[in-house]
């Protein structure tokens, strides 16, 4: 039975292929989010986004350095 970490993972990468069709359908709630972490991160600061699906956000905060980090290796290609 795989472990929690490998099954978070494989769920990731399951979906990964939709995230764009998905982020599409919940278009509002994205842009609210999106809205609110960069509201509260000052341009050219250092940025960890840890799930940073495909970095639509980290990209947005205008980090001076910014690291994404997602536990699905399909979800990093996708940024």
């Amino acid at each position: 039975m795989p472990s929690p970490r490998e099954q978070l993972r494989n769920y990731f990468n399951s979906i990964a292929p939709d995230w764009e069709a998905w982020r599409s359908k919940n278009r509002f709630y994205h842009e609210q989010v999106k809205e609110l972490v960069v509201g509260a991160i000052t341009p050219g600061r250092r940025v960890l986004d840890i799930g940073s699906g495909a970095g639509d956000v980290l990209a947005a905060s205008r980090p001076g350095e910014g690291l994404g980090l997602n536990v699905s290796e399909r979800l990093t290609t996708l940024a």
